[in-house]
């Protein structure tokens, strides 16, 4: 299951001869109320006695706080935040509800007040601020307060302005942790600015405070559109639900017993986002219609949950971060608790937990969290890309990110779609970066957090309708009291931020010029990919990377027209930034020129400085995350880059490492699509893994047709570590005379690296060449070509063996003269140093000592 209940208290009530536990519910200063019955106090009495208890969350500590004369059945309780005042419900046989208020804690404890509130129906009284008795019931709500002197009675006070007017009241709740009423009304048409879309109801959400005098002040006001269940019998039944930085209302449609569907929706009151969700029910599963309920509770990073007992788990994105996408369904997914279980998640209830459950018999309390195992369990083609964002963005568990990297590399390297799983991770990876780099939103959110751009559902019997809210219904304040400031600053910040940097599409970033297009797309043959696959198994689908352009315009896409004109481009000066030194890569300088640009036309009122501050942040994000993910992988698979490049020790590297080798090219394509520079440590991990994996051939393959760089330091490793038989020495040689000879003297250093006779005359030879082509430097560039290679040609006449009789007899006597002839010539010149002279008599030695 991926949702687990831990169990958080789980204790008796701390009395002899108690039974008939009930749960009342939860109340301000974060108690569980109980009721129960017992002896009476007297040990010869056999009279039960009803008590009302409460057990602290925090410690589990117990406390009972009122005893009535009789047994009684109590439905609801409330403390006042002084405890001395205790209001109850009681339910008689007939269902009759009559509420109670009783002095407690005091020398005249046990007063028991009436406050002639019978209902035929469930009521629900509260002790609010001000030690004001609140009732809820139906469609009204009244106010009562404590007598000022000593009496028998309550006195009855109406103290609800008109605005508190309940008449037309959709729903209301009471927050006993912060002590706020949530209610939600249809608007007059008066107030109403904007015509709501066809099927939606133009509602209000008023939160109100008590107030010394006993009356209403509101303190917030959010406007929305509400679209109801379309069954028409089905009343819906709603829930608010709310933490430090998010409120939300949440609904659900009476399930009937010939219902093939249900409905319920979330509605974001803070970012001003719906979520409507109708599913097909699973008809052969009866456990649903013992409960007919949707529990909803809140989870780490903004995520909502929604659970039909034996039918599903659903997990709904809010997080503003993540563009409100990446929705995780779980079909025949539930809980292992009792169904007589209550969910309730308030602001402020326990620092840790956001959503609480409790057993309305027993004094069990759990939290609900993701199950990480679990979760990793359920991980398919189709939930991968969400769990990806949840892992990195919301939850930010590294723990869980090392799990599904592991199951890519083992298991899914060979998907369809294993790029589009690692551009996530990389686009999370850099997000993550920025996160902690940037400490504020408006500057964060410019950035994408995820590669998914449609809202979807890894289920097809269900289906997301999504609604954004009106860009005037924001939460206001309202009234003249500011208690509740930190918490709608929050609110109003997420909806502005949702509003502002809504991402609608994917995100590619077109840093290559057209010429870097075509040399890539000619580089990347289907010849190569087939020949490829076939030889060691991989996937290496290489596609050219393409730019799509959107049309909206305010967000940030990296997709608009490159400007040729340096003049339009935003640089640093590399002569005196320090960070410069990363920008010396073309396409990384190119990729800050795009985004410095980017930022510029989409906030154009910001700082030049911070614009490249921004800009910067981000490619240095590419590069370092890129390198970071290069790492999880190739400790995930046991490969260490200092490792032999010929390991006899272990399996066949051809085996070992194909799946990093899948996975490392995918990267490699991944980068290019997103349009960052592939790192040098990228690059190096490819061509090493190719070594290791690819047979020589498709290797050299891969050299010719750019798809691998092939550097000096690899060829160094290379001629190091492998032995120096005939087999070898042609790998060797080869690789050497792939690599460009810079300078005229790249060939000639790395064949004397090399420690054989053959490796020397080369050398030698490369040396003799370099010579006569520096002779001739002052000569055109045609001319002085022509001429090396002529040269080139003689020499190789000359310290070649012919293979005609007459060659080998006469081979000592050419060395001897050639030999004489180079050195008088190179010492008036001064071209060659001791140390290739050295080198060059050796390789002639070598050469004369092999005549016959």
């Amino acid at each position: 299951m991926v949702l687990t209940a831990t169990k958080q208290i789980e204790q008796s009530v701390l009395l002899n001869d108690v039974e008939n536990v009930s749960i009342l519910g939860i109340e301000q200063g974060c108690i569980l109320l109980f009721s129960a019955t017992s002896r009476s106090l007297s040990r010869n009495s056999t009279t039960l006695r009803t008590l009302i208890g409460g057990v602290q969350l925090s410690d589990g500590d117990q406390k009972i706080y009122y005893r009535h004369s009789s047994s009684v059945k109590i439905t609801h309780a409330s403390l006042n935040s002084a405890r001395t005042l205790c209001c109850f419900v009681t339910r008689t046989e007939s269902s009759t509800y009559d509420a109670y208020v009783a002095e407690i804690g005091l020398l005249n404890s046990g007063r028991l007040f009436s406050l002639r509130f019978s209902r035929p129906s469930p009521i629900r009284a509260y002790i609010a601020s001000h030690d004001v008795i609140l009732i809820l019931y139906r469609d009204a709500i009244t106010l009562f307060r404590m007598p000022n002197s000593g009496g028998n009675s309550m006195d009855k006070s109406v103290a609800v302005d008109k605005e508190a007017q309940l008449n037309e009241c959709v729903y209301y709740q009471w927050d006993t942790i912060q002590q706020r009423l949530h209610v939600i009304q249809k608007r007059s048409s008066n107030s109403i600015k904007t015509i709501s879309p066809n099927g939606y109801e133009s509602l209000l959400y008023t939160a109100y405070i008590i107030n010394s005098k006993g009356q209403f002040d509101s303190i917030m006001k959010v406007q929305f559109d509400l679209k109801l269940p379309t069954v028409p019998s089905s009343q819906p039944s709603f829930e608010i639900i709310s933490n430090d930085s998010s409120l939300y209302l949440c609904w659900q449609g009476v399930i009937q017993e010939d219902s093939d569907k249900v409905e319920y929706a979330v509605v974001s009151l803070g970012h001003g986002r719906s979520l409507y969700i109708s599913k097909t029910l699973n008809r052969d599963s009866r456990e649903i219609f013992q409960s007919r309920k949707v529990h909803f509770g809140l989870l780490e990073g903004d995520y909502v949950f929604s659970v039909l007992r034996g039918e599903f788990v659903h997990l709904l994105n809010f997080n503003v971060r993540l563009n409100f996408v990446n929705h995780l369904f779980f079909p025949h997914d539930g809980i292992s608790l009792p169904y007589d279980t209550k969910y309730t998640t308030q602001r402020g209830l326990l620092n840790r937990t956001t959503t609480l459950l409790y057993e309305k018999k027993n004094l069990f309390t759990y939290s609900i969290e993701i199950n990480a195992e679990e979760l990793i369990k359920t991980i398919s083609s189709s939930t991968i890309e969400s769990t990806i964002a949840y892992t990195l963005v919301a939850s930010k568990d590294n723990d869980m990110l090392a799990h599904i990297l592991e199951k890519i590399l083992f298991h899914m390297y060979n998907d369809l779609n294993t790029k589009a799983y690692l551009k996530e991770i990389l686009t999370g990876l850099i997000f993550t970066r920025l996160s902690k780099r940037i400490h504020h939103d408006k500057y964060v959110l410019v950035f994408p957090a995820t590669t998914v751009n449609t809202r979807h559902a890894n289920h097809t019997d269900i289906v997301i309708q999504p609604f954004a809210h009106h860009r005037e219904h924001g939460p206001e304040p309202s009234g003249t009291t500011n208690i509740d400031k930190e918490y709608y600053d929050k609110l109003r910040s997420s909806f502005d931020l949702s509003r502002r940097y809504r991402h609608k599409v994917s995100y590619s970033h077109p840093i290559m010029t057209s010429t870097d297009d075509n040399d890539f797309n000619n580089d990347i043959t289907n010849e190569f990919t087939s020949n490829r696959r076939s030889s060691a198994g991989t996937t290496a689908s290489l596609p050219i990377p393409t730019t799509r352009r959107s049309s909206t315009i305010r967000f940030f896409s990296f997709e608009r027209q490159r400007k040729s004109s340096s003049s339009n481009s935003i640089t640093l000066n590399t002569n005196d930034n320090p960070k410069s030194m990363l920008l010396l890569d073309a396409k990384n300088e190119n990729l800050f020129n795009n985004v410095s640009l980017e930022l510029q036309q989409l906030h154009p009122s910001w700082e030049q400085g911070r614009i490249k501050e921004l800009a910067y942040e981000y490619v240095q994000a590419t590069q370092i995350q890129c390198n970071r993910l290069i790492e999880l992988f190739t400790q995930l698979a046991g490969y260490k880059s200092k490792q032999p490049l010929s390991d006899d020790d272990h399996e066949s590297s051809s085996e070992k490492y194909k799946t990093l080798l899948v996975i490392i090219e995918k990267i490699y394509i991944a980068v290019v699509e997103l349009g960052f520079s592939p790192t040098d440590e990228l690059q190096r991990t490819l061509l090493e893994m190719s070594f290791r994996v690819l047979s020589f051939d498709r290797f050299i393959m891969a050299i010719d047709q750019n798809i691998l760089t092939l550097t000096e330091e690899f060829v160094e490793r290379v001629i190091l570590e492998l032995d120096n038989d005939s087999k070898s020495y042609a790998m060797k040689e080869q690789l050497i005379l792939m690599l460009p000879n810079t300078n005229s003297d790249t060939h000639s250093r790395l064949f004397s690296m090399i420690k054989n006779d053959r490796a020397k005359r080369t050398t030698a030879q490369l040396l003799v060449a370099r010579s006569f082509s520096l002779d001739n430097r002052n000569r055109s560039l045609k001319t002085s070509y022509i001429n090396a290679t002529l040269h080139e040609i003689q020499v190789d006449e000359m310290m070649n063996v012919n293979n005609n009789e007459n060659g080998t007899n006469t081979q000592s006597r050419i060395v001897k003269e050639a030999a004489v002839t180079f050195f008088r010539d190179c010492n008036q010149r001064g071209i060659l140093d001791e140390d290739e002279m050295s080198l060059i008599k050796n390789g002639l030695i070598s050469l004369a000592s092999s005549a016959p």
